[in-house]
C-alpha cells in the first residue's frame, strides 16, 4: 500500500500513554524525542541527522511539517518518518493506537483496514475513532456490479447464475441481482475481471474445459525471434549457458561497482526497494552478480544473456553479453568465442584495441560494424572483479544486436 511511504504510512502506539482528542497538523517546527534517539530533536534536526529522517527527508515540505499531537501537545508522530518515544511499544502494552496518513484517502483505508481486521483474527477487540472525515476504521461492505454472463465468456465456462454466486460465496463475497459485495479488506477488487477471477478460482482452474480457437491460424515466429534463437544456439553451442536476470538495476550496480562514471538512467517512479530503482543500460553488472552468487559451484563457469537494455527515455535495445570465469580465462577466449558467434550469424565486424573502463587495461578491444562501435571483449579488471568478490580471472565480451 504504501510505495516507501509515498503514499501510506503506518503508526502503532500505545494508547495508554497518550490522552484525547488527537490534532493531525501542518507545523514549521517542533521539538520532540524520535524513537531510536535519547535526546529531543527539532525537526529539521531529524530530517539530516536521524536515520529515517535521512530516508524520507524527501516526503516532506520544508518548514511545513506534518505532525500527530495528543490533547496535552505529546507528540505521537512525525508522519511518514517517525514516531514519537513517548508511544514506543514495549511487552507490556495491551492497547494500540494505529494512525495511517498519506497522500490517498483509499490507500489510508484500504491499509487500515486490512491492519484492523488482521489485529481482529488474533483477537484484538476494534475501537472505532471519529475524525473531521467521519468514523474509522469504516469495515461497510464494497459494492460492485458483476455479470455472470460476462463472466462466462471471459472464463470460458457455463455456469448458472446460482452457481456463480455459490462460487463467489465461497470466496467471501455476497452476491444478489447483479450486485457483490465484498469484505473491506478485498482490497484487490477494482473491477469486474477481478470477481471472475474468484470465480474461476472456486470453481477450479483445472476443471475449466479445454477448448480450441473457432478461427483458422498458422503460427510462425517473428522476424527477430528467429534471429534470436540462432544467437541462443550458437552460444550454447559453444558451451555457454544462458541466464535471464532482472531488468532492474540502481546506479551503484550499473555503474560504480563495474568502474563506469554514473550517467543518467530511466528511473522508476515508485521503487519498492534501493535496489531496483532504474532500467540497466547494459548487461555486463547483471552476469557479474550471477557469478558472485555462484563462486561455491564448479569451475568453468560460462553464463551468456540475451536481453533487453534502456537509455535514459527508456527506450529499448537488445544487448548480449557473454562471461567465462576459471584460472585460464583470457582475452583469447572470449575473442575466440566472439569470432566464432559472428560466423555463425554471417556477420562481419572488427575488433580494435582500445581502452574499456570494466575490462584491464592492454587486454580489451571495441568491435566495430561499420565503424559504428557495438560491442567490447577483454578481461574484467582486477578492481571489477574485487567488487564483486570473484577471485578467478573473467572473460568477456558484449554486442549490441542489429535488427
Amino acid at each position: 500500500f504504501g510505495r516507501k511511504r509515498r503514499k501510506v504510512s503506518i503508526g502503532l502506539h500505545d494508547a495508554d500513554k497518550v490522552k484525547p482528542p488527537f490534532v493531525y497538523k501542518a507545523v514549521k517546527e517542533f521539538t520532540f524525542t524520535p524513537l531510536e534517539s535519547e535526546k529531543p530533536m527539532t525537526m529539521a534536526q531529524i530530517l539530516s541527522e536521524h536515520p529515517k529522517g535521512i530516508d524520507y527527508a524527501h516526503l516532506v515540505e520544508k518548514g511545513k511539517y506534518p505532525l500527530l499531537l495528543d490533547s496535552n501537545a505529546e507528540v505521537l508522530s512525525f508522519p511518514p518518518i517517525i514516531n514519537g518515544i513517548l508511544t514506543r511499544l514495549t511487552p507490556q502494552t495491551t492497547n494500540l493506537l494505529i494512525d495511517v496518513t498519506g497522500t490517498s484517502a483509499e490507500a489510508i483505508r484500504d491499509a487500515l483496514n486490512v491492519l484492523c481486521c488482521l489485529l481482529a483474527d488474533r483477537g484484538a477487540k476494534i475501537l472505532s475513532i471519529e475524525t473531521t472525515d467521519g468514523i474509522t476504521p469504516d469495515f461497510s461492505l464494497r459494492e460492485m456490479k458483476f455479470n455472470y454472463k460476462k463472466c462466462n465468456r471471459l472464463v470460458g465456462f457455463k455456469l448458472t447464475e446460482d452457481e456463480a454466486a455459490k462460487m463467489l460465496s465461497r470466496m467471501g463475497h455476497d452476491y444478489e441481482k447483479g450486485i457483490v459485495k465484498s469484505p473491506c479488506y478485498r482490497a484487490d477488487i477494482m473491477h469486474w475481471v477481478d470477481l471472475a477471477e474468484d470465480v474461476a478460482i472456486a470453481y477450479n482452474y483445472n476443471k475449466i474445459p479445454n477448448t480450441l480457437p473457432d478461427f483458422p491460424s498458422i503460427a510462425r515466429p517473428l522476424p527477430h525471434a528467429t534471429s534470436r534463437t540462432l544467437v541462443r544456439e550458437a552460444m550454447l553451442g559453444l558451451g555457454y549457458s544462458q541466464i535471464i536476470s532482472w531488468t532492474l538495476s540502481n546506479p551503484e550496480l550499473n555503474f560504480t561497482k563495474v568502474g563506469l562514471k554514473p550517467e543518467e538512467m530511466a528511473t522508476a517512479v515508485n521503487p519498492l526497494t534501493t535496489e531496483f530503482t532504474a532500467m540497466r543500460t547494459h548487461l555486463l553488472p547483471s552476469l557479474l552478480s550471477v557469478l558472485s552468487q555462484n563462486t561455491h559451484h564448479p569451475m568453468p563457469q560460462r553464463i551468456f544473456e540475451l536481453g533487453l537494455v534502456y537509455d535514459k527515455n527508456g527506450k529499448e535495445g537488445l544487448e548480449l553479453c557473454a562471461l567465462s570465469e576459471h584460472s585460464e580465462a583470457s582475452f583469447n577466449e572470449a575473442k575466440s568465442a566472439l569470432e566464432a558467434l559472428l560466423l555463425e550469424l554471417n556477420e562481419k565486424c572488427e575488433m580494435v584495441p582500445h581502452k574499456v573502463d570494466s575490462l584491464a587495461d592492454g587486454r580489451s578491444c571495441v568491435v566495430k560494424k561499420k565503424g559504428a562501435v557495438v560491442g567490447y571483449l577483454g578481461e574484467a579488471s582486477e578492481r571489477v572483479r574485487r567488487n564483486f568478490g570473484l577471485e578467478l580471472p573473467v572473460a568477456a565480451f558484449s554486442l549490441r544486436l542489429w535488427k
